[in-house]
């Protein structure tokens, strides 16, 4: 029996699975230009019958295929909403819109739809579609009849935590189904300080604690019959295996990488919030000395990349790097580091970022935490663009690093994605980038978020890399940022590792770039002897 019919992506559930499934995006490639996410054609074949049929014209959202029933599961961006097709009937139907709170991710913030906050897949008796809220767990009845069930209780909304289901077997999916007659596990994260955890819920009670902390907890799998294997990690910790009894308290440790660390400085990590400008809570993560002395100013690194808070607890190995700071390096030599994170207006990337940044970087003068004289900032790719913004709007930084940076998004617009082979318009149309339109629509957006069109307002000294083979963003953004700031009798040295990329391949690059920023930033924050490089 022919399955698929060459149009696009084919997927089977497994091979007990009644249907398979083949997804087609070529009718809509020519908007692959500008468009991000690409609507797609989406079929169904009866492996019983041998019928193929078109089941939605361009499609747009996510879907979960069900193992254990003849019912498909699709989350449709323009209806913000599951729904559930009875792949026999086709008969569709929403089944979340009852639900009190919205599915969709509220903190999403590019121009283009917003996905669920996920799911969990069906129960064991394939009466319920599981799905989750921005803090809970809803059990989505497929009989019309029957109401919605928050089988978390509310628990996560009242108290600030989000929870996902565990699968005990591995992975975050059930083929087997959750059984909500039994008890079920739960990962958590506290977002009042980012700590993360594990919860057992019983049914019809709220979720119990089992254990959290200023960690990253991973769950691994079940371990015989009552224990289980997961991995824990921090900011000095590297992430090593333990076995835990049924009430997640540690028996044994399974390795230890940290042997291979056990001589170097780490430091401590803390979830801050302050309020920006605009008096709006903002969030982020401040990297201390292991020596920290809160009666010390010290000299700062701001390092930035969209969101960092859901990394607060990641460990970082002391090693050379291919694109950011390390922040581990640098707090082993006496630097605090902050990252804050950023949540963009659409059309004003660059005037969000400053807002955050700089207002977060104030706050943490006024608490005496960073000298004001010895403040540097850094960024990559995205964050590298948003650097080269920041210092034509503010001298708060006593010198800057930006890599890999667009400098003149008018030019970038029409620039090419190596890499990937196509325009970059739909960077800016539909996604990281953010103007929400096009160039002739939006004209001063992509202006007066252009750091070109403003290098004459630079006091800040910056050192750029930007690699000829960088195959995301173009050379020439990197040699017009250079070279506007040359014209201009600014400080600015630019790295060009030839046929290198957006992201340093080779070690021997890796530890030349991240010696040349040492240099860079202790010379300017430290005090330390000029690099000869820089004369």
């Amino acid at each position: 029996m022919q399955l698929s019919y060459g149009k696009g992506v084919f997927l089977m559930p497994d091979d007990n699975s009644n249907f398979g499934f083949e997804l087609d995006n070529k009718p809509y490639m020519y908007t692959d230009l500008w468009e991000d996410p690409l609507p797609r054609d989406f079929y169904f074949v009866n492996r019983k019958t041998g019928e193929y049929k078109l089941l939605f014209e361009a499609f747009m959202g996510s879907f979960a295929i069900s193992n254990t029933t003849d019912n498909l599961f699709t989350y449709e961006y323009d209806k913000e909403a599951w729904i559930v097709t009875n792949l026999n009937t086709l008969e569709k139907r929403d089944i979340s819109s009852v639900l009190p709170y919205p599915i969709k991710n509220l903190s999403f913030d590019k121009p283009q739809p917003a996905s669920p906050y996920g799911q969990a897949g069906m129960t064991a008796d394939n009466r319920y579609f599981l799905v989750y809220d921005e803090f809970d767990v809803w059990a989505l009845p497929l009989d019309s009849s029957k109401n919605a069930v928050c089988i978390t209780g509310g628990y996560g909304r009242e108290n600030n935590i989000r929870f996902k289901v565990i699968n005990i077997s591995g992975g975050r999916t059930r083929e087997e189904g959750v059984d909500l007659k039994k008890e079920i596990l739960l990962e958590s994260v506290n977002y009042n300080n980012m700590y993360s955890g594990f919860y057992t819920l019983q049914p019809g009670k709220k979720p119990e604690l089992l254990t959290e902390g200023p960690q990253k907890f991973k769950f691994v799998k079940r371990s015989g019959r009552s224990n289980y294997i997961i991995q824990i990690e921090n900011f000095s910790q590297a992430p090593d295996y333990w076995l835990v009894g049924s009430d997640f308290t540690l028996k044994e440790r399974l390795t230890d990488l940290n042997e291979q660390t056990k001589d170097y400085k780490f430091g401590k990590t803390e979830y801050i919030t302050w309020s920006d400008y605009r008096g709006a809570k903002q969030t982020g993560i401040l990297y201390t000395p292991e020596d920290y002395d809160s009666a010390k100013k010290y000299p700062m690194i701001v390092y930035f990349y969209e969101t960092m808070s859901q990394d607060i607890f990641m460990f970082y190995p002391p090693a050379p790097t291919t694109s950011t700071i390390n922040p581990a390096m640098f707090v082993s030599r006496g630097y605090v580091v902050f990252m804050p994170d950023i949540r963009y207006e659409i059309g004003w990337p660059g005037q969000s970022c400053l807002n955050i940044v700089e207002s977060g970087t104030k706050n943490l003068i006024d608490k005496g935490v960073a000298d004001p004289e010895r403040i540097g900032v850094q960024g990559h790719s995205w964050g590298g663009y948003q650097v080269a913004y920041l210092i034509t709007k503010t001298d708060i930084f006593k010198c800057a690093c930006s890599e890999t940076a667009v400098a003149n998004m008018t030019s970038a617009y029409t620039g090419l994605r190596a890499g990937a082979g196509k325009p970059r318009m739909f960077m800016y149309e539909s996604s990281q980038s953010r103007i929400g339109g096009t160039l002739w629509d939006r004209q001063q957006n992509y202006i007066q978020n252009s750091p070109i069109f403003f290098l004459d307002k630079v006091t800040t000294p910056l050192l750029s890399r930007h690699s000829d083979g960088d195959e995301a963003v173009p050379y020439s953004q990197g040699l017009e940022l250079f070279l506007g700031l040359k014209r201009l009798g600014k400080e600015v040295w630019m790295f060009n590792y030839k046929g290198d990329g957006h992201n340093i391949k080779k070690r021997d690059i890796a530890v030349d770039w991240s010696r040349r920023m040492d240099e860079y930033f202790d010379y300017y924050l430290m005090g330390a002897k000029r690099p000869v490089w820089m004369n």
